[in-house]
C-alpha cells in the first residue's frame, strides 16, 4: 500500500506511470494490475467472487 503514487514505474516488465494517486493500493500481477482507493479495499473480495463466478483464468 502506498501513500502517494506518483511517477513511473517499471514492474515485472510492465511499464506504468501514475499520476496524483493518493492512499492507494497498487496490486500487479503477471496478467492483471488492480488499483483502488485504500478505503475500497473490501471491495476486493467483490472483484475476485466475480472473477469467480466467470471462471476467469486470472484466479487459476
Amino acid at each position: 500500500m502506498f501513500s502517494s503514487l506518483t511517477g513511473l514505474r517499471a514492474l515485472y516488465c510492465h511499464l506504468y506511470c501514475i499520476c496524483g494517486l493518493r492512499d492507494s493500493i497498487l496490486v500487479h500481477t503477471k496478467d492483471a494490475i488492480l488499483v483502488l482507493h485504500k478505503e475500497k479495499s473490501q471491495d476486493v473480495k467483490k472483484i475476485y467472487n466475480t472473477l469467480e463466478r466467470h471462471q476467469s483464468k486470472l484466479i487459476d
